[in-house]
Order: C-alpha cells, then structure tokens, then sequence
C-alpha cells in the first residue's frame, strides 16, 4: 500500500484556513480525535515544531507510535552562530522530544535556510549530524521559502528533507527546476502552503481588501474548478499530490471535520491544468509580504 501523501502539518492546528481561523488552537480532546482519523487513513506524518505553542505536550499525551514526527530548530536571530547557540538549540530539540513523550522522531528541520549561511553554521550542522547518528533524529534537513542557492543548501548541508512551499499560485518550484534536482539529490520533499495560509478556499467576500490587486487571478481560480466540476479544496490539494516528486503533503486543520474534508477531497480522482495560474508576483505567493489588519 503506497503511504498517504496528505499529511498533519500542526501550525497550532490553525493553518489549514490561516486568514480566517476561527478557533484559535485546537483543545486536546480534539487533537485527539484528528490523531485517530489520520492513523485510519493511513497518514503517517505529522509536522510541528517548539514554537507553536504547547502542541508538542498536547500531542505527546497520544499515542504516536504510528507516526513519523518531524520538528523543528528555531531561526537563529543573530548572523553569527555560536557554539553556545547550538548547545542551546540541541537542548530546545531534546526538550522537545520529552514533550512529545518520544525518545526520537523521525526528522528535524532548520525553520530557515538563511542559518546555513550564517559565521558558525559549521558547529550547527556538525550537531546535527550527531544526533542524527545518535539515532535521536533519522532524517535532518531544511524549510525554505524560495529556491534561491537551493545548490548550496544541499552542498553545505546535505539535507535528507526539505521542506517548501507549493499551490496553484506559488508554482515557483516546478517552474525552475528545484523539484527535479531535489530528487536528482535523493532528497525527500514535503510541500507546505498548498491553500495558500487558506486564501485558496476563501469565500470571495471574506477576502481582505490587501488582495484586491490580485483579483482577477483569484477569480481565474475559481473559473478554472468551477468549469473541471472540482471544490476549491480537492482542486488545490489534487494539485500537489499528483506531482510526482512530492512525498508528503502538509495541511493543517483546526478539527476533525476540516480533517475529513481533506481526506475526501485528496481522494478525487480528477486533474486539472493550472499552468496558466502561477503567479511570479511575491507579494501575493509569500504570505510574509502580506500587509493585512
């Protein structure tokens, strides 16, 4: 049985819909509930991290075992990284792993590229290397937000994962090459951002008057599913999972109906040509440029 490309991406459980998430951080009893679902439906991956919130104890009361976890170092917030800096960011990791009530997990992820560049990222990723050979961590690797010197990411740390961005809008990476030589470098790539922090799947009246520059494309967008028969969600998510070097799919969710929504929709056997969507404007396809009340 070929693993479930869609996978648990746990950005306080709130990223699924981003612009407009309506329960702030999932309850426990909740979590609970996805965790279950997910493990029927064969997803087997779950993304999270130190800094959302206290998602990591929340999900260590569960029983994990049937999941691969990957977490994540913090961006470093200085352009020198010391010895201490990485001492520090080993012990947030290993805190991490009691939280989660894990003795290891599967992958650990620098939240930012721009560290593998920095004076002393050398101590950081000699570190890394180790605990991977400690076997605390199988997999060590990287989240980008753009292909710039992806070259010398992989030379300098020669990443087992990297994560990036990838929807109907942002097709940056298919369009340049980056998935073609990720995999020519054997590396495993997990696509993020497939709802566009959910402006996909946004009734066109709740959309915040900042997108109103980009209009047109979004209804464009909603031209292009409505004429295939597709829902906004199955045409989005489709649209990833049928890229064949992709390995996992992240989307968050803030409950268990959001979750079957997903699962449902990444079941549709139906394709659909956006070519003509991607869109090179970064103000629109980086959420961080985004200047919303």
């Amino acid at each position: 049985m070929k693993v479930n490309k869609l996978s648990l991406g746990s950005v306080q459980w709130g990223s699924l819909y981003g612009l407009s998430n309506r329960y702030g951080q999932t309850n426990a009893n909740e979590v609970s509930r996805i965790l279950i679902k997910a493990r029927s439906e064969g997803i087997r991956l779950v993304d999270t991290a130190s800094s959302y919130g206290n998602v990591e104890r929340v999900l260590g009361n569960n029983d994990l075992s049937f999941f691969s976890i990957v977490t994540k170092i913090p961006k470093f917030k200085k352009n020198i990284i010391t010895k201490l800096d990485v001492v520090k960011s080993i012990n947030t990791f290993e805190k991490s792993l009691r939280r989660l009530n894990q003795k290891s997990c599967y992958g650990i992820l620098l939240h930012h590229k721009n560290d593998v560049f920095k004076n002393g990222s050398k101590y950081l990723i000699q570190a890394l290397n180790e605990i991977k050979l400690r076997g605390l961590v199988k997999k060590i690797g990287v989240s980008i937000y753009d292909s710039k010197k992806i070259e010398k990411v992989v030379e300098e740390l020669k990443p087992d994962i990297v994560q990036l961005p990838l929807n109907v809008l942002d097709q940056r990476v298919i369009q340049d090459g980056t998935l073609e030589y990720l995999k020519s470098e054997n590396v495993e790539i997990h696509a993020r951002s497939v709802f566009l922090q959910g402006l996909l799947l946004m009734p066109l009246k709740k959309i915040p008057t900042f997108f109103n520059s980009w209009i047109d494309i979004i209804y464009e967008w909603r031209k292009v599913c409505k004429e295939k028969d597709l829902s906004l969600m199955e045409a989005a998510l489709n649209f990833v999972i049928n890229q064949n070097k992709i390995d996992y799919c992240l989307v968050g969710v803030e409950n268990l109906s959001q979750l079957k929504q997903c699962i449902l929709a990444s079941k549709s056997k139906k394709k659909i040509n956006v070519s003509s969507l991607a869109c090179e404007d970064i103000n629109l396809i980086n959420p961080s440029n985004w200047k919303i009340r």
